[in-house]
């Protein structure tokens, strides 16, 4: 498969919001510590953007628990590669899986590569532990549920997306669960890619997803300490 698309794309990716300094602090949050950005009692943080012309989505990146949210766009030319590589993958997919309303598939090491899948409810990929990856995959269901610990998608797409959840049941985990909404009218193909470690946090690939309206990350307890 020829992807179009590849991570070279985080070298001329626009970040629109401004960079913080890191902090000492066990977990930042754009460089402030989290205790001072969490409410009394909550463990979760939210980022927020409206989709307008130039903003295209929200960028995600962590590293030793300094979390970094920012608001992203592409020059006309990315835009036109990503729209490019949408029909490719839509022309080549074959097979998939098709389950009706929801799909579940429920595997500790899921690779995925190339395909569609396909649920007009609810789509749950993996089980506690996971290991999933998506390269040139195309996922369509308004609600997309993902469960493991690490997951890695490359040049992968959501179809008609409403809410993407990724989800960690592990003790160690220094993050619960993430959740990311979706605007109801973007102009561009709904690209996600990157990785991400829920029990260290850590993003070896900065998670970009494009027509993301709100991210929110919600924290296990040892976060907190």
């Amino acid at each position: 498969m020829n992807l179009f698309f590849k991570r070279s794309i985080f070298v001329s990716i626009l970040f629109l919001s401004p960079a913080f300094g890191a902090t000492s602090s066990p977990v930042t949050i754009n460089g402030k510590p989290l205790s001072d950005v969490l409410k009394p009692g909550e463990n979760s943080v939210a980022y927020s953007i409206t989709i307008e012309e130039g903003v295209r989505g929200i960028g995600l990146s962590g590293m030793g628990g300094n979390f970094q949210f920012n608001t992203i766009g592409f020059p006309e030319a990315e835009v036109t590669n990503i729209k490019k590589e949408f029909t490719q993958l839509s022309a080549e997919a074959q097979g998939g899986f098709f389950a009706g309303r929801t799909l579940r598939l429920s595997s500790p090491i899921g690779n995925y590569e190339g395909g569609k899948f396909l649920a007009t409810e609810e789509m749950i990929v993996g089980k506690s532990g996971a290991t999933l990856t998506f390269a040139g995959s195309l996922l369509e269901s308004p609600k997309v549920t993902l469960v493991g610990r690490y997951f890695e998608f490359l040049s992968s797409y959501l179809i008609k997306p409403k809410v993407l959840y990724f989800v960690s049941d592990q003790d160690d985990a220094l993050i619960k669960g993430i959740e990311v909404v979706y605007a109801e009218t973007v102009q561009m193909p709904f690209l996600i890619d990157g990785t991400i470690d829920l029990v260290s946090g850590d993003t070896e690939h900065p998670f970009i997803f494009v027509g993301a309206e709100k991210v929110t990350i919600e924290f296990h307890e040892k976060a907190l300490q």
